[in-house]
């Protein structure tokens, strides 16, 4: 939280600079509809949030949460979600299982409170992910404090604690600074192919 509360507005401006890489990922979580009450964790400045209609945002570093527009802000850590048992229908993790410090107790705590949980990462063996390890052993403000995963590593986190795997959609076919229009949204079938994209999400049920 103090990294993003210190360099919050840097991080933030990425989604301006890449302004179709970020629309080509919104318009993947968009796909994942969520009719009931949600909630996202790690909402950062509601650049996923305050588009897709979720009622709750969570987010330690308040410099970001004041930003976020259209969202109940709760001021938090995934690791300890203030909410009651199965509170909302959906539950968003979008880029923040990297920058936790437990992903483990995060998992088990956005199935407590939520029976569908969309994840989304930039899986570490992808070409965006070598770029992002890269750019991490440089000193990357961000990355250097990231630990990125595989799909197949999210995957088996959610599988130990009962949930089942409903659907992966990917889309960026190129490195942000390639994507001068909105990138397509590809059905995943199998591990293989989710190195070729830079975004994953995968939607799981509580079983």
């Amino acid at each position: 939280s103090v990294l993003f509360d210190e360099y919050g507005d840097k991080y933030d401006l990425w989604y301006e600079r890449y302004y179709y890489t970020w629309l080509s990922e919104l318009e993947l979580v968009k796909r994942f509809k969520c009719y009931g009450r949600s909630l996202e964790v790690g909402v950062g400045s509601g650049r996923f949030g305050s588009y897709i209609g979720v009622a709750v945002g969570l987010d330690p570093a308040l410099k970001l949460l004041k930003k976020v527009k259209d969202v109940e802000k709760v001021l938090g850590y995934g690791e300890y979600l203030p909410f009651r048992d199965n509170s909302f229908e959906c539950t968003y993790i979008i880029f923040t299982m990297c920058f936790v410090r437990d992903s483990d107790v995060v998992v088990k705590e956005a199935l407590r409170v939520s029976s569908r949980i969309v994840t989304c990462i930039v899986p570490r063996d992808s070409f965006l992910g070598q770029k992002y390890l890269k750019e991490a052993e440089e000193g990357h403000i961000f990355y250097s404090k990231a630990r990125f995963y595989t799909v197949k590593e999210v995957i088996e986190i959610f599988l130990k604690y009962g949930a089942t795997l409903n659907k992966i959609l990917g889309t960026l076919t190129d490195y942000p600074e390639n994507i001068k229009y909105l990138d397509k949204v590809y059905e995943i079938t199998s591990l293989d192919e989710t190195k070729k994209y830079g975004f994953i999400c995968m939607e799981f049920i509580k079983s």
